[in-house]
């Protein structure tokens, strides 16, 4: 199983929008990171 950035690079190649691709991984671990926060403090 690949991680959710393969995935999301990987479509982003084929559909011609890598960095639409980044974007939204930028984004994720971005809201990823608040989430543990809040949780862990």
């Amino acid at each position: 199983m690949s991680t959710l950035e393969e995935r999301m690079t990987l479509f982003g190649e084929v559909f011609g929008m890598p960095e639409q691709a980044k974007e939204f991984i930028a984004q994720y671990e971005t809201k990823r990171e608040e989430s543990s926060m809040k949780i862990w403090g």
